[in-house]
C-alpha cells in the first residue's frame, strides 16, 4: 500500500516537474515578448500619452517602466494563466475520467506558447509598426476580428469582445486538444470537446468581466 502510494505521488511530481520543464519554451519566448514591449512600446512616453492624456509632460517622463521588470512580469503572467487554465481543465477531467493534475499542467504550458507568439506579434506591431490612433487599439489582439473595424469608433467594451475572437485562440484550443490526447490517450475529439467546455466557459466569463468593466468605467 505505502509502495503503491508513493509511486502515485513520484508519478504526480514528476509530471509536474515536466509541466515545468515545457513551460521553458513559452517562458523563453515569454522574454522576448516582454522585451519588445519594454524596449518599444511602454519604454516610450507615446504610449502613456495615449492611454493617459490627462497626465502632464513631467508625469509621462515618470512612468517609464524598468526593463528587466518588462521582460520578467510576462513570465509569471503567463505561468499564471497556464496554471489557473490547467486547475479548471483538471477538475472537468477529474468529475469524469479521474487525470492527473501533474499532466494536464504539462499540457497546458506547452501550449500556452501560443498566446505568447500572440504577444509577441502584438507588440512587435505596436513597437514597430506604430501605435494607433486612440487607446482602445492598444487591446487589439493581431488576426482577431476587432482588427477588421475601426476600433476608434466603437463602444470599448465591444473591443474585448471583437479581440479575444481570434485565430490564436482556436489554435490554442486545438494544440491543447492534440497535447491531451496524446498524454492521456483520449480521442481528440473528445479531448476537444473538453477543452470547448471548460475553456470556452471560461473564455466567455473573462468576455463579460472585460466588457462589464468598461462598462462600468465608463458611467
Amino acid at each position: 500500500m505505502n509502495d503503491n502510494f508513493e509511486f502515485e505521488t513520484k508519478s504526480k511530481n514528476n509530471d509536474f516537474l515536466k509541466g515545468m520543464l515545457f513551460f521553458l519554451i513559452p517562458g523563453a519566448l515569454s522574454i522576448v515578448a516582454g522585451y519588445i514591449n519594454g524596449k518599444y512600446v511602454i519604454g516610450s512616453s507615446d504610449y502613456y500619452r495615449l492611454l493617459l492624456p490627462q497626465l502632464t509632460e513631467e508625469q509621462l517622463s515618470q512612468m517609464q517602466q524598468p526593463l528587466l521588470l518588462a521582460c520578467i512580469a510576462p513570465v509569471f503572467t503567463q505561468l499564471f494563466y497556464a496554471f489557473v487554465y490547467a486547475l479548471v481543465l483538471f477538475i472537468g477531467y477529474y468529475l469524469t475520467t479521474k487525470q492527473k493534475f501533474g499532466t494536464i499542467f504539462k499540457c497546458a504550458s506547452l501550449a500556452q506558447t501560443v498566446f505568447v507568439v500572440m504577444y509577441i506579434v502584438h507588440n512587435s506591431v505596436l513597437g514597430f509598426g506604430g501605435l494607433p490612433e486612440c487607446a482602445a487599439g492598444l487591446s487589439v489582439f493581431p488576426l482577431s476580428l476587432a482588427s477588421f473595424f475601426d476600433v476608434c469608433k466603437l463602444d470599448m467594451w465591444m473591443v474585448p469582445t471583437l479581440s479575444y475572437v481570434n485565430v490564436f485562440e482556436i489554435a490554442y484550443m486545438a494544440l491543447l486538444a492534440f497535447l491531451l490526447s496524446k498524454n492521456i490517450k483520449q480521442e481528440y475529439k473528445q479531448s476537444l470537446k473538453m477543452v470547448l467546455y471548460t475553456y470556452g466557459l471560461m473564455l466567455l466569463l473573462i468576455v463579460v468581466c472585460t466588457s462589464a468593466g468598461y462598462v462600468f468605467m465608463s458611467e
